[in-house]
């Protein structure tokens, strides 16, 4: 049968692996050396409409952040599905150099996101541009604007992040901290008393495994 992939961890023997994932299917792992990958037995057909679709996806999440409370982890997008073991076996020792590398780089360490919608209106962008250098202008403003909000959270993280990236997004902007998961508590107080346009409505969430810093710039 299928199965479905959840994360890569180290094989530890502290790491407590969740007895259960999707629709309550037992966890399994595959190991390779010193890595492991969580896996459930999985058919496509028992996940259909938009609620069970939901439901698993929610479970499938349960279990990440499961073990990212213990341990760093690469996590799989949802429903990431494989013919069988062997073939997740082969997989996971084809790339078993780059995940190890990466595991060690981000032990201990996890992620946090600030998401900021930038609305329109707020924007000092150039609402009839008559030519495409007026455009231009408007653009990069508009561009200005949002990195100069941005700055004020990269500031205020500043000795707390071991890492920082961010992307424009149609809706606005995502922020992204690497940070150690010791320090969780210490990076939301910093980023609650950032000031900025209330129409940015900044939400900071987290902890999320390390997605954004799996490789390096």
């Amino acid at each position: 049968m299928a199965v479905l992939a959840y994360c890569i961890t180290e094989t530890q023997p502290e790491i407590a692996v969740p007895h259960a994932g999707v629709r309550g299917t037992t966890i399994e792992t595959v190991r390779i050396d010193d890595l492991q990958c969580l896996t459930s037995q999985f058919d496509p057909q028992d996940v259909v409409g938009n609620a069970s679709i939901q439901e698993a996806a929610l479970d499938f999440n349960r279990v990440l952040q499961d073990l990212l409370r213990q341990t760093a982890i690469i996590p799989f997008r949802f429903p990431t599905i494989l013919t069988d073991e062997t073939a997740l076996s082969q997989f996971l020792t084809e790339h078993q150099a780059e995940y190890r590398e990466a595991l060690l780089r981000l032990h201990n360490c996890v992620q946090m996101e600030i998401q900021l919608k930038m609305q329109t209106s707020t924007q000092p962008q150039a609402t009839s541009p008559k030519s495409g250098a007026e455009y231009l202008r408007g653009r990069q403003a508009q561009h200005q604007y949002i990195e100069s909000i941005v700055a004020r959270f990269r500031e205020a993280a500043q000795h707390l992040a071991k890492g920082w990236r961010h992307h424009e997004t149609v809706a606005g902007i995502r922020c992204f901290a690497l940070v150690d998961r010791s320090d969780v508590q210490a990076f939301l107080r910093q980023m609650k008393g950032v000031s900025v346009p209330t129409e940015s409505e900044p939400r900071v969430t987290g902890p999320w495994p390390a997605s954004e810093f799996l490789k390096e710039q």
